[in-house]
């Protein structure tokens, strides 16, 4: 049994490398604060293609097709190699449901509306190089009940794991958004 009336929001996102041409895709994503985070890259048709799982300090990036899940602490660089920003898992959702980032952060958080504690209606991530990482919502959707593992870092059952440092090789463009924008 997990927990009942959790909030997701359904977001068309883009990712644009520097230099690059935009990604576009979309993303189940759900928050609570201090650092719980679950999104679900979506493909075209059907279910996910990635799914990133985080709290309690852990991360898990499952590929869902490849049966894979990458598990570690949710260090700023792992969270680099996944969304080409390097960004405390913390910070992240802070800035997510509330626009707060430290003061100093190599990054930029743009997010409206501005601090009411839910999902935003549009963020932007910029990284000090460049890379953008854009959420526009479309819809909320709250799901009765919920796995109990939801947003702490657990990868889903029968997959193969894999430490998280080894994400660090992978090209983090492919990670989030594996299709070019058309």
């Amino acid at each position: 049994m997990g927990r009942a009336g959790t909030q997701f929001g359904v977001y068309a996102a883009s990712y644009a490398a520097p230099e690059g041409k935009p990604r576009a895709f979309r993303v189940l994503l759900h928050a609570e604060l201090p650092d719980r985070i679950h999104a679900e890259v979506l493909g075209p048709i059907g279910g996910p293609r990635l799914i990133v799982d985080g709290g309690g300090g852990r991360l898990a990036v499952t590929f869902v097709g490849e049966g894979t899940s990458y598990v570690g602490e949710a260090t700023a660089e792992a969270l680099d190699a996944v969304l080409g920003v390097r960004i405390a898992l913390d910070e992240l959702v802070s800035g997510l449901l509330t626009g707060e980032i430290p003061p100093g952060a190599p990054y930029r958080l743009l997010r409206s509306p501005a601090g009411d504690g839910g999902l935003p209606g549009t963020v932007e991530v910029i990284s000090p190089s460049g890379g953008r990482l854009e959420l526009r919502l479309k819809k909320r959707r709250a799901v009765a009940t919920v796995e109990p593992g939801l947003a702490s870092g657990t990868p889903p059952p029968r997959t193969r794991h894999r430490p998280l440092i080894e994400l660090a090789g992978r090209d983090g463009t492919a990670l989030i958004a594996p299709e070019p924008a058309g």
